[in-house]
């Protein structure tokens, strides 16, 4: 089933759930915005085998991974204790993993590196790897 408009998806939300708010018209734009970016043409047929969970959920991790990184590197982020708190608080991430920055320790910083290059060479730039986890990998130190 080829995809369909944002105003076809916007019926369809509203059906199912009753009614339409701000928060599905975003995530139907997100969504849309992703599968355009992934060059699917038919996500929910041909396309759907493309579409690995494991591929996807590293994806998702390494870029808010970096992104973290990034803030820290560039004086957005005072610690990694700031920004570990910040995304456990503020953002929603797992608490039991610690916060971006503490996995990224417990995952070993030169395999999150690895994974970036690995992403970066497939995919592009927006997995370039930030310049403080190059700087930690090649120090041989963790963000604590």
């Amino acid at each position: 089933m080829p995809l369909k408009s944002l105003a076809e998806y916007e019926v369809l939300a509203a059906q199912a759930h009753g009614h339409l708010c701000a928060g599905q018209i975003l995530g139907l734009r997100m969504a849309l915005h992703g599968v355009n970016l992934l060059g699917l043409e038919d996500p929910a047929g041909k396309d759907r085998k493309r579409l690995d969970l494991q591929e996807m959920a590293e994806r998702c991790t390494l870029q808010f991974l970096n992104e973290a990184m990034l803030c820290l590197g560039e004086g957005i982020l005072r610690s990694p204790r700031d920004g570990d708190i910040g995304a456990i608080f503020g953002l929603g991430f797992p608490p039991f993993l610690g916060g971006p920055f503490r996995y990224v320790d417990a995952q070993g910083p030169g395999r999150v590196l690895d994974r970036l290059k690995h992403w970066e060479q497939k995919l592009g730039a927006r997995f370039a790897p930030a310049p403080l986890l190059v700087e930690k990998v090649k120090a041989g130190k963790g963000f604590y």
